[in-house]
């Protein structure tokens, strides 16, 4: 998983994850994440790379600050640690994992699931691109599953029970501070199963649960509102025009929270196949014999039905949700890779969905071969389909060693245009301000909206300013 970040230099392939790389340094180094700037120097607002926001004449994120936090923590114990530990919490993400699915299904069906999610080239992907909040959050989200399960096991002592609570509390309240905008259904979950399991709950463990997401809640609230000068601002917060928010009905409140992107039940629709028939098109149809084997089984284990009753909701739910959304990640639109935003913001669905994969790997084994080979037969199905994946995140589209070429690439643009420019230089250019930024100061536009060009003047008398763009071979 540590892969792009080991080989690839300290330059990333995306704006968040440079934003974030650079904010985790700035808190690492001065213990704030406001980095200032002179304001006669950017007149307008107008220098800032994307991910970026500007606040009081000083940039701030973009985004969340849940992951900087924690990249920063551990860039104080050690420079360079925050490379690491994307790549550490994905993989004790899937022992987590492992644990939560031996307690739904059985130990065989874990165990094959956590292999086939060791190589899931979703997972593995977005674990390489670890200053990216997805898979951190995850796997935060089933480490604090797993330490809650852990901690109503009758067969450890009551301290434990409370050290496990607490913790569990920190780490599910944790991972709602590096992605918020996922309470909307990691919340309703947890209300679903306090509902199902209430007869199963210890009062005290719950109250150290709660203690333990206090605990993180209180310092998200201040670090957001030293940052944001707001409790409930964050990075997507637009600080420079006034929000619309405020004037809406209760209903459409409701509804922006639910779905702040719309909803576009076709387009849904179509991005739900696309990303999973047509660019996953081996586990979509494994995942199908499964689902159609695990009916046919026709388990009534409370357990199970709990898991797929919150499985198929959450299915529908972010499927609309972030399936309404028009995201183009490429200047291509019409481009469809693994690394495309759809897939990490889609990875719970794909967890979720891999314990089938496995029924419908052993359904199709037990087709093939006698039961005293079945073992042996699913280790080799599982050995082929990760033998599979494997290929796919390193040949595919957008694949890691592509990127990882890109990046190289950007590194020698960067060293480049450091040779011929002055330190207070200003870089305008399309896509490319994670190449320059923060070595350079960027002005980024998209679409062709040239609106910035009226502040260029004034901005020229107190920099020096130039175009950076890729011209036509021809």
């Amino acid at each position: 998983y540590s892969y792009l970040y080991a080989t690839s230099g300290m330059i990333f392939n995306s704006p968040d994850e440079t934003a974030n790389f650079v904010f985790a340094q700035q808190f690492a180094g001065t213990g704030s994440f406001t980095i200032p700037f002179d304001a006669q120097a950017n007149s307008g607002d107008i220098v800032h790379p994307r991910s970026v926001n500007i606040l009081n004449s000083a940039f701030v994120p973009g985004s969340f600050l849940g992951l900087p936090f924690l990249l920063a923590l551990f860039e104080r114990i050690y420079p360079g640690l925050s490379l690491l530990i994307p790549s550490l919490l994905a993989v004790a993400g899937v022992l987590a994992y492992w644990g939560i699915i031996k307690r739904v299904f059985s130990s065989r069906i874990a165990f094959v699931s956590a292999l086939l999610l060791y190589s899931l080239p979703q997972w593995w992907h977005f674990a390489a691109k670890g200053f990216l909040p997805n898979t951190a959050f995850l796997s935060l989200l089933l480490i604090g599953g797993y330490l809650l399960l852990k901690a109503h096991e009758v067969t450890i002592s009551s301290k434990q029970q409370v050290g496990l609570s607490l913790l569990s509390g920190v780490t599910i309240a944790y991972a709602l501070f590096i992605r918020p905008s996922e309470v909307v259904w990691v919340g309703p979950i947890f209300l679903i199963l306090f509902i199902v399991y209430r007869k199963s709950l210890n009062l005290k463990n719950f109250l150290f649960i709660v203690i333990g997401g206090v605990i993180v809640g209180g310092g998200a609230v201040h670090l957001h509102q030293i940052t944001f000068g707001g409790a409930l601002n964050t990075g997507y917060t637009q600080y420079s025009s006034g929000s619309q928010f405020v004037e809406q009905g209760i209903g459409s409140k409701l509804l922006f929270l639910l779905f702040p992107f719309g909803v576009d039940s076709l387009q849904a629709i179509v991005n739900t196949f696309v990303y999973s028939f047509k660019l996953f098109w081996w586990q979509f149809l494994l995942i199908s014999v499964g689902v159609v084997a695990f009916l046919n089984s026709s388990s009534t284990k409370r357990d199970h039905l709990v898991y797929v009753s919150i499985l198929g909701g959450l299915i529908i739910y972010l499927g609309l949700y972030y399936g309404s959304w028009g995201i183009s990640d490429d200047l291509d639109s019409h481009r469809i890779s693994i690394g495309m935003s759809y897939v990490r913001y889609w990875l719970p669905l794909y967890l979720g969905l891999l314990p089938f994969m496995v029924f419908g790997i052993q359904a199709i084994v037990r087709r093939l071969l006698s039961e005293k080979r079945e073992v042996v037969g699913i280790l080799i199905a599982v050995t082929i389909v990760s033998v599979s994946h494997v290929f796919y995140v390193y040949l595919a589209k957008d694949n890691l060693r592509e990127i990882k070429e890109n990046v190289v690439n950007y590194n020698h643009t960067r060293q480049q245009i450091e040779e011929i420019t002055n330190p207070d230089s200003v870089i305008i250019s399309e896509r490319n301000d994670k190449v320059f930024w923060p070595s350079r100061d960027v002005i980024h536009y998209q679409d062709q909206n040239f609106a910035f060009l009226k502040f260029v003047p004034d901005l020229l008398n107190a920099r020096p300013v130039y175009w950076a763009t890729i011209l036509p071979r021809d």
